[in-house]
């Protein structure tokens, strides 16, 4: 998703910009310095607020680094995606009568939003 945004805005061709998705339970254990040191870091952090112990310490661990951090509102990257981008990519998953979806739970959980 980020890649594909990245390019439409011509960032692509001027930069060597890389994502790399992280799981929650994961991501504290990851070596940042490892990718700090060859390349300019951000961070970028769902709201989601499952795993907030790990990610309170990955978060520390971006601090200690001087990585800038960005937090999202929204529960998840889906939920910045149109209700017709979602339905698309869910193909028929979706059921027809959701008209909104609530950016604070996950895509899967808004099937009582009518």
């Amino acid at each position: 998703m980020l890649d594909e945004f990245f390019q439409k805005l011509g960032l692509s061709e001027r930069s060597n910009i890389k994502v790399w998705p992280l799981g929650g339970d994961i991501m504290d254990q990851l070596d940042l310095t490892v990718f700090q040191k060859p390349h300019k870091l951000i961070v970028l952090i769902d709201g989601d607020p499952g795993s907030s112990a790990v990610r309170k310490r990955f978060i520390t661990k971006c601090e200690a680094l001087k990585v800038p951090i960005t937090r999202l509102e929204r529960y998840a990257m889906e939920n910045y995606f149109s209700l017709e981008a979602i339905a698309s990519v869910m193909k028929g998953q979706m059921p027809s009568e959701i008209i909104a979806l609530d950016p604070k739970k996950p895509v899967s959980d808004n099937s009582a939003l009518k």
